[in-house]
Formats: C-alpha cells, structure tokens, sequence
C-alpha cells in the first residue's frame, strides 16, 4: 500500500479551504465532469499552488515505462513521493509512450 506524500495534510487543508471560499460565491463556478467509479460526477474547479501537489506513482498511464530504470523504479517502490521517484514519473509521464527518452509532443501542447 502507497503512503501519501508527506505534506497530504497541508494539500487537504489547502483544498478545503478552497472548497469553502467557493461555497461563499454567488458566482456562477466552474466545474469539471468527470468519471468516477461508473458514474459521470461534475466537481467544483480549484486553483491549487503547483508546488504542493505530487504525481499518482499509482499511475496506469507508465506502468510499462516503469522499469526502463531499474534504481529509479526501486526509489518508486521504497520512496514514491520523494525527489527521485517524483523526477521519475514526471520524466515518464513527459515522454512518448514509444520511447519516453524523448518528450511527447502531445505533453508539449499541452
């Protein structure tokens, strides 16, 4: 089982926070549809600071990538939200699936 990132607290007290600055609005918010377990859910849109959040080491989309570097996929086993795992699935999810030496250049557009 994947403990959270270190600072899970502070990003869940941030979101939070968040969530409840909006429901003060009057304004129309904007929500983002999703999928979620089965079923389509419309969830409120929150701007969050880029330096609290971490990559799902979880993630299905690297799977495959992921033992490209044997050392790297071994810090993603032991230390999945430290520096060296977190550098690695943001190198993976960056590259092309067909070799994520280079960068995907749909990753680029967006």
């Amino acid at each position: 089982m994947v403990m959270g990132p270190e600072n899970a607290a502070d990003v869940q007290a941030v979101v939070k926070a968040r969530l409840e600055a909006l429901s003060s609005l009057s304004d129309v918010q904007q929500t983002a549809t999703i999928e979620w377990r089965g079923q389509r859910r419309s969830l409120p849109v929150i701007d969050v600071p880029i330096g609290l959040v971490s990559y799902n080491p979880d993630t299905h989309r690297i799977r495959a990538q992921r033992s490209l570097d044997p050392a790297k996929e071994q810090a993603l086993i032991d230390h999945p939200f430290g520096d060296v795992a977190q550098n690695y699935l943001r190198d993976l999810l960056k590259g092309a699936p067909e070799d994520p030496a280079r960068e995907d250049p749909t990753f680029t557009a967006l």
